[in-house]
């Protein structure tokens, strides 16, 4: 709207529309001769980025170089970085290496002077144990305050179609990068608000019984309502991300076949001593004792698909298998069902 108060058409000249399908497509494309330049120049700094989502990764000095270097090529190609969304993190303390990198207000970026106790990366929090655990209680916290606004909305089928699709799995999300440990907390508030919203969906005026919220969390292609809970899939996103990865991440960090020596490699293994460790095989032992349920229950009992052939030996982690994490997932969803069917009640 125009000082004279006539409404005037703004043209869109710089960059892409909203809602244009090949938006993502044309910031990437410019920004990946950058990157691979970078990483040229810079060789110890890895670049790794989601189209304007990036991270340079290494030594203080080297990552400090990286950034030297990508800044004035950014910005030949019409991109400027903003400071004050930028982060300089390390679990050893502050990055004095980007002191004096400032903002418009000449502050320094975050992290430089001042330790962070950690950072998301595409969503995902890395840091400290403490502060992880915090960051997905803290997610799960504002999306069980958000649920019961549901109700208000006129519509039944509405209320849960926003629950399943909209709601539920912005908490899930994580599952595919936070240890289940750290997640345990926030997954048991996000669970418990989910089936909450759920019973007032369903008018219930007392909370839903077990055999109700068990089968709520079941697939839908099983029957379920598929608001699954992130309490039990906690291992299978855990482990089945790492085996997604294993391949590409030892490619380039070839370093990480010391350091989780058992991924890719036979049984008994020695497993290393990172605390990543010990969460995968503690990930791997919940998934088999979900497995040997499973294998021990009449197969007439389980939905069509319900006993996937998947092996959890650590070799299936040497190449990279986007349908792991699906498996692992109906593994732990084959054991709630049978033990759903074995606890049902029987009528006299």
């Amino acid at each position: 709207r125009g000082p004279n108060g006539v409404y005037e058409p703004v043209l869109s000249q710089q960059g892409t529309q909203q809602g244009d399908p090949l938006g993502p497509f044309f910031m990437a494309l410019p920004l990946q001769k950058v990157l691979e330049d970078t990483l040229a120049a810079v060789p110890d700094a890895h670049t790794i980025a989601y189209i304007d989502d990036g991270h340079l990764v290494g030594p203080p000095d080297q990552v400090r170089a990286a950034y030297d270097f990508m800044v004035p090529r950014l910005a030949a190609i019409g991109l400027e970085l903003n400071v004050g969304k930028c982060r300089a993190y390390s679990p050893s303390g502050p990055c004095p290496v980007f002191v004096d990198v400032v903002d418009e207000e000449s502050r320094p970026m975050p992290g430089a002077v001042t330790a962070l106790p950690g950072l998301k990366v595409l969503g995902i929090p890395v840091g400290s144990d403490e502060w992880v655990s915090e960051a997905c209680q803290g997610l799960a916290g504002s999306l069980a305050d958000a649920l019961p606004r549901l109700a208000d909305l006129p519509d039944v089928q509405c209320q849960l179609l926003l629950l399943q699709f909209c709601a539920h799995p912005r908490f899930t999300y994580l599952l595919r990068g936070v240890p289940p440990d750290l997640l345990h907390s926030g997954a048991l508030t996000h669970d418990t608000a989910v089936q909450g919203s759920l019973q007032i969906i369903a008018n219930s005026p007392t909370p839903l019984p077990p055999a109700a919220v068990s089968l709520s969390q079941q697939p839908r292609r099983w029957g379920g309502c598929g608001l699954t809970s992130a309490q039990r899939l906690s291992n299978a996103g855990y482990l089945g991300s790492w085996a997604l990865v294993w391949a590409k991440m030892i490619v380039l960090f070839p370093h990480l076949r010391d350091l989780l020596p058992h991924l890719g490699a036979a049984e008994g293994t020695e497993l290393g001593s990172l605390p990543t460790a010990r969460r995968l095989a503690e990930c791997r032992a919940s998934l088999q004792r979900s497995r040997v349920a499973a294998e021990e229950v009449d197969a007439n009992i389980l939905p069509v698909g319900a006993r996937p052939t998947v092996s959890l030996d650590w070799s299936d982690f040497e190449s990279s298998r986007d349908r792991l994490q699906r498996e692992f997932s109906t593994l732990t969803h084959a054991d709630d069902f049978c033990r759903m069917y074995s606890e049902a009640p029987t009528e006299a």
